[in-house]
């Protein structure tokens, strides 16, 4: 094979290394939050085109003191809200955090948010950490708010 060649394949082979684990992060968001809140609920889809399964562990913002996934379960016939510890995303099936799903809650913003203002997170997860932008949208229009189920 041909130094071009043998150039070409690594470079080939290079990408598709890097794309096997990607995690994608699709349409986050948060509802604004009136000012003062203590917490805000965050949205988002997942996607993830790798050969195995990855999962997102933690998730992380320099704006929030801390952030903390919740998935909706009903159990006996009564709605129950449960913390977890991560999510699974299967190669080609996303995942998508949603009001009265799973969702994030935001704990402590560092600062007020408005709509249209932007919030860095960083997703811990089983092959390396991605970054990510969450926007925040008009909390009067974006529906039901997971915030108050929590007792916030």
């Amino acid at each position: 094979m041909s130094l071009p060649a043998r150039l070409l394949a690594g470079a080939l082979l290079s990408v598709i290394a890097t794309t096997v684990h990607a995690l994608d992060v699709h349409n986050a968001r948060t509802p604004s939050a009136p000012e003062g809140a203590s917490l805000m609920a965050g949205y988002m889809e997942l996607h993830h085109y790798g050969s195995n399964s990855v999962s997102v562990t933690a998730i992380s913002s320099p704006q929030f003191e801390s952030i903390e996934i919740y998935d909706r379960v009903i159990e006996d016939g009564m709605t129950e809200l449960r913390m977890v510890d991560e999510i699974v995303v299967d190669s080609g099936q996303p995942v998508e955090l949603v009001p009265r799903g799973k969702h994030l809650v935001l704990h402590g913003p560092t600062e007020a948010f408005s709509q249209g203002d932007r919030i860095t997170l960083e997703l811990e997860t089983t092959e390396g950490s991605v970054e990510a932008e969450m926007r925040v949208v008009d909390g009067e229009t974006f529906g039901h708010d997971d915030a108050a189920e929590h007792g916030y």
